[in-house]
Formats: structure tokens, sequence, C-alpha cells
């Protein structure tokens, strides 16, 4: 879908990549203010997901696959939600420093962004 002449998933795409930039430069973050605005930004930008998530599964996969789509959605981003903190603890432990687990976020972010910049190569 086209909402101003900009595609729901590129707006997707880009929340993506800014969050991934926020995780990029928290560990550069040495005082309360700038702690705190990396995490502000990061939030703000992890934003467009849940709103945006329905409008892009409508838009590649269809109305009448929506409820059955989402789901498996929850269910995927349950287990990722799950792994995660404990796999970025480990990460941490192993490493000593918190620069690891946040650059490893940011990757993964990208690495999504560019999966779901994909999908644009489909009919």
């Amino acid at each position: 879908m086209v909402y101003w002449g900009v595609r729901t998933l590129h707006v997707y795409n880009l929340g993506t990549l800014l969050s991934a930039v926020a995780c990029f430069v928290f560990p550069l973050a040495t005082s309360f203010p700038s702690i705190a605005a990396c995490l502000g930004l990061h939030g703000f930008f992890l934003g467009a997901f849940p709103p945006l998530q329905s409008v892009i599964l409508v838009e590649y996969l269809g109305l009448e696959r929506l409820t059955s789509t989402f789901g498996i959605m929850c269910l995927v981003k349950a287990f990722a939600s799950a792994a995660g903190a404990p796999l970025a603890g480990l990460l941490f432990t192993v490493t000593g420093t918190y620069m690891v687990p946040l650059v490893v976020c940011g990757a993964v972010l990208i690495v999504a962004a560019i999966f779901h910049q994909l999908m644009d190569c489909w009919p």
C-alpha cells in the first residue's frame, strides 16, 4: 500500500535500519542524557513495527490469510523474544562487555531489513 507516495514496507524498513543505528551508537553513550537519547530513539523507531505489521501482511499475503499469518508471526516473535535476552546475556558473559550484544542486535536488525526489502522483488 502507498500512503503519501511512500510504501508501508519502506517505512517499516526505515524504522528497522534507524533502530539498528541506535543500537550501534549506544555503546558510545557515556552519560545519562546520551543513554536516554539512544534508548528513546531506539524505542521511537521500533514503534513503527506494531501498526505496520498487519498492513504489510495484508499487502503481501491477502486479507483472507491475515489471522493465520499474524498468529504464526506472533509465534516466531515469541521464540525470538524468549531466546534474545539469554543469548545477549551469554554474549556479555563470554566477552565481558555490552558492546558485542548491542552490535549483534544491530546486525540482526539490518539483516531483517534486507530480507524485508527482498519482499519487493516478489510480484
